[in-house]
């Protein structure tokens, strides 16, 4: 036997010390580059869509107010209905009186 194993007649274990390795053991971040550019794709066509949709309720709210105003001038009472009407009110109490009356 070595003289490192054997001590004074009893047989002795070599002591071992453990060295802790200083080994990073935390996973990386794994990034999904097909599914980002996917999302970015996907928000760019949604944020598209919102500005179309906007832009296509701002002509039809024209359209419609146009609409409304030859609609109200091709309905409008006029001559003796309008006079019929205005009588009517003024007979209510609305205050309302024709500014042409014949």
């Amino acid at each position: 036997m070595a003289e490192s194993e054997y001590n004074g007649g009893s047989l002795m274990a070599e002591s071992v010390t453990y060295r802790r390795s200083r080994v990073n053991t935390s996973v990386p971040e794994q990034t999904a580059f097909n599914a980002q550019a996917t999302q970015r794709g996907a928000m760019q066509v949604s944020q598209s869509l919102d500005r179309m949709v906007a832009f296509f309720r701002q002509q039809q709210a024209e359209k419609i107010k146009v609409e409304a105003a030859e609609f109200g001038a091709k309905n409008a009472p006029k001559g003796r209905s309008c006079r019929i009407w205005c009588k009517e009110r003024a007979d209510i109490g609305t205050g309302a009186s024709c500014s042409r009356e014949r």
